[in-house]
């Protein structure tokens, strides 16, 4: 007895988006990759030369920052020094003779403009001490000599890229666009928006200001 011949079941025809599918995906995920990898390894290189730039630049600067930072540490310990000496001794003529040097020289090249103007208002204020030694002139000096100290740190702090913000003063607590929110004024004196001048009167130690508040020692 023969067999009768079996008939197949036709095949199913595919979609033509499906059988693009098919025949593309594997191509699209090959170029997908090598554009990622393209993509990585250009934005590695250029991150590796902005990183090899900015360590050129700053070994560039070093020798520069370097005296900067020894400068600005100069000028702190010579204000400070001064605390404690008597005018017309060998001791204050050598002290105030290096802080003019400094003043004239190093840092009128490596200062920034609120740093030379707060050392020439230090240095008025060693003025009023020569001229009267009392306790009056006396806290007038501490108090500009602790304002040049503010600005050489605020100086480094703003080189190293860092917000400065207001300790004290009616915009406490805000980002700083350059120096103590108020200047360095005379600690005896009300808070004002700008540097005094040598002309300004302060108020005897421990006199309450206008404002009320006890000036600040």
């Amino acid at each position: 007895m023969s067999k009768l011949p079996v008939r197949e079941p036709p095949a199913q025809k595919k979609s033509p988006i499906l059988q693009f599918v098919q025949d593309w995906l594997p191509i699209a995920a090959v170029l997908a990759g090598a554009v990622w990898t393209l993509y990585d390894y250009s934005t590695k290189r250029v991150e590796a030369e902005k990183a090899a730039e900015a360590t050129r630049r700053i070994e560039a600067q070093r020798p520069f920052l370097t005296k900067k930072l020894d400068l600005y540490f100069e000028t702190a310990q010579t204000t400070g020094r001064l605390q404690n000496l008597k005018p017309g001794t060998d001791d204050w003529k050598k002290e105030t003779a290096r802080f003019w040097a400094l003043r004239w020289s190093e840092m009128e090249m490596v200062g920034n403009r609120r740093i030379r103007e707060t050392m020439r208002l230090v240095g008025d204020r060693l003025a009023q001490v020569e001229a009267a030694d009392n306790e009056t002139t006396r806290h007038g000096l501490r108090w500009m000599t602790e304002c040049l100290a503010d600005e050489l740190r605020f100086s480094l702090e703003e080189s190293w890229g860092n917000a400065v913000a207001f300790e004290f003063g009616p915009f406490k607590g805000s980002a700083s666009i350059g120096g103590l929110p108020s200047g360095c004024y005379a600690g005896t004196a009300p808070p004002k928006l700008s540097l005094p001048t040598s002309g300004d009167s302060a108020a005897p130690p421990g006199e309450a200001t206008s404002s009320g508040s006890k000036p600040r020692t």
